[in-house]
């Protein structure tokens, strides 16, 4: 099964933008907006947090374990058949690359 065929019926949404621009201001917001879906917010910096506990950023591995961990935990909440049924809300940094093209059903929003 590919990444695209596993999300079936509710969006993912990401929200992106540079540090301080308010991404999980608007995703608790937004989630709050939401009657149903029981949706699910999924901060950067609880991705980001627990890599900075073991290495600095200019650390060699920084940025491979920041990636990796973002990966697993994305992949996880994607594609795991028990959060079809949520809205995922993601926040995330301006440069990460879009994923429109492994899961259609995402929502992306730049602040």
């Amino acid at each position: 099964m590919s990444a695209s065929d596993s999300r079936l019926a509710w969006p993912l949404v990401w929200i992106n933008g540079f540090p301080g621009t308010g991404k999980y201001t608007i995703a608790k917001l937004f989630a709050t907006l939401l009657d149903e879906g029981d949706p699910l917010l999924i901060d950067n910096h609880s991705l980001i947090d627990p890599v900075e506990a073991k290495f600095s950023r200019d650390h060699p591995n920084y940025q491979q374990e920041r990636r990796r961990e973002r990966e697993a935990v994305f992949k996880s909440f994607v594609e795991d058949p028990a959060f079809r049924t949520r809205i995922v809300i993601f926040t995330g940094e301006r440069n990460q690359p879009p994923l429109t093209y492994l899961y259609p059903s995402l929502i992306q929003f730049r602040v």
